[in-house]
């Protein structure tokens, strides 16, 4: 089910405000960031991340901080300097490791590993703290080609992660094939037309690990496109929805009984807010995941809104987010069997959004992006409703802001082939395999 909505930037600034005020001066600092990252602002949250660097005693987080918010801006080397020196200042810190592992390329002997193993022993591996430090020792070990003890580490890092944030797959199954009932093409027929007609919203949804960033960054080059990353837009609608009918027993209840005039409000104060972000553009992307459960309602509020999915090998797909350590976090990642079952799920959701709307969803296939970049390309930029502009293949030029997992991988040209990794570790992903059945072939 819909979930919280993270802060506004008005809460965040409030918040800060508030901390600065009462003199917690480290609180403020994190959180006029906040509202500067939410707010697209980074080289104003850089500033002030560099401001806190030379402040009182020396700390590993002031540079930690502008070092992810390097990374972000595609601004790697950077980023590793800031990083090593994080770990310079503190090098029992398991998240700066992570962060140092995250731009860094591993060699066999490289000293960065001994280190981290001695801090390993030090800390204990069943400690849930360790898991950052797992998670860098797994990709080191992955990178210099001891796949057994990749894996042992990654394993560990992810059992640890899973008591953290337990994850019921049987809940969100029953909550998309509720979505699937109630969703059905005698709603779709009856309110589809009604919500604001602005062709402004471009949604990118996919597996994590799919492309779906690389998509986004195909589509930002694009003079016409804003790509907005993983914003909270659609939380935003859904506390809209809440207000509009706060007595109806859910969400699925509330969007069965919405009139025309609300589905107009609805969509056009998304659009109003979406156009606030880049007033000059004709679409603005929103690439949240979680949008895949809100297909249904996002077209009644928005019907010309379009859809982009991306799809990769389902084991690759798999493996990479049972392997990656996300911001925040992702429960369904830490179990093997359960990020399998995800993907079934996905699966299942946007085959059903499709025989519904099969002319407003666009699947772009991974491997097929790989194997033919411009025709491929080319034909997502047209299903945007778009002409075609060769910069689209330069993404890896761009200078926007990219705040997922994904951000170094986009900084680069396009891979020549499709990465296989997950073969080096086939006799260990048993559970995997078994969940995934027919999509392991």
């Amino acid at each position: 089910m819909p979930g919280p909505v993270p802060p506004s930037t008005g809460e965040l600034l409030e918040a800060a405000r508030g901390a600065e005020r009462g003199g917690r001066l480290a609180e403020a600092e994190r959180l006029y960031r906040a509202v500067l990252t939410e707010a697209g602002l980074l080289d104003r949250a850089a500033e002030i991340a560099e401001c806190a660097r030379g402040l009182g005693p020396k700390d590993f987080r002031p540079p930690l901080r502008l070092g992810q918010i390097r990374r972000d801006q595609g601004r790697v080397e950077e980023a590793a300097a800031l990083y090593r020196e994080a770990v310079a200042l503190n090098p029992d810190a398991p998240e700066a490791w992570l962060h140092l592992s995250e731009v860094e390329r591993f060699r066999a002997g490289a000293p960065e590993i001994e280190l981290m193993e001695r801090l390993l022993s030090k800390l204990g591996e069943g400690t849930p703290g360790s898991a950052p430090l797992l998670f860098a020792l797994g990709k080191a070990y992955d990178e210099i080609g001891e796949f057994d003890r990749a894996f042992a580490r990654l394993d560990r890092a992810n059992r640890l992660m899973a008591a953290r944030l337990p994850y019921d797959p049987d809940k969100d199954e029953a909550w998309a094939e509720r979505i699937v009932r109630s969703f059905d093409a005698a709603l779709l027929a009856e309110k589809g037309g009604e919500g604001n007609h602005s062709p402004l919203p471009l949604f990118i949804l996919g597996m994590p690990r799919s492309g779906s960033t690389l998509a986004e960054q195909i589509l930002a080059a694009h003079s016409q496109v804003h790509g907005a990353g993983e914003i909270v837009e659609v939380g935003r609608m859904l506390e809209d929805l809440a207000q509009l009918k706060p007595g109806a027993a859910d969400y699925l209840a509330a969007c069965k009984t919405l009139s025309g005039d609300e589905l107009r409000r609805l969509g056009g104060v998304s659009v109003a807010r979406l156009n606030a972000l880049a007033p000059d553009k004709a679409r603005v992307t929103n690439k949240t995941p979680g949008n895949i459960f809100h297909i249904g309602f996002l077209h009644l509020a928005l019907p010309q809104a379009r859809f982009v999915e991306t799809r990769r090998d389902a084991v690759e797909t798999c493996f990479a987010c049972w392997r990656m350590p996300f911001r925040g976090g992702l429960a369904f990642s830490y179990d093997l069997r359960h990020v399998a079952r995800y993907y079934r799920l996905h699966l299942r959701l946007m085959a059903h959004w499709r025989a519904l709307l099969p002319e407003r969803i666009f699947t772009l296939q991974y491997e097929g992006l790989i194997a033919e970049p411009e025709p491929v390309a080319r034909e997502m930029v047209a299903f945007a409703g778009m002409d075609w502009e060769p910069g689209c293949l330069e993404f890896h030029r761009s200078e926007r802001p990219v705040l997922t997992s994904s951000g170094v991988q986009v900084r680069r040209p396009l891979a020549t082939a499709p990465s296989r990794r997950w073969r080096n570790y086939e006799r260990h992903l048993g559970p995997l395999l078994e969940e995934l059945g027919e999509l392991a072939g």
